[in-house]
């Protein structure tokens, strides 16, 4: 699995940053909230991988 931000051209997201602050961040905050993770950077990473 990708990070699903790596799916977005550089002017997709920018102009989603421009609008709604750092996506990586909402994104690994959307998992810890999903799944109640302490450390969801570990979680992506693994994803990632």
């Amino acid at each position: 699995m990708t990070n699903p931000t790596d799916a977005l051209d550089d002017d997709t997201l920018a102009a989603l940053e421009a609008e709604f602050g750092d996506v990586e961040a909402g994104v690994a905050a959307c998992v810890q909230l999903w799944f109640g993770l302490e450390n969801p950077e570990e979680m992506l990473e693994a994803m990632t991988e």
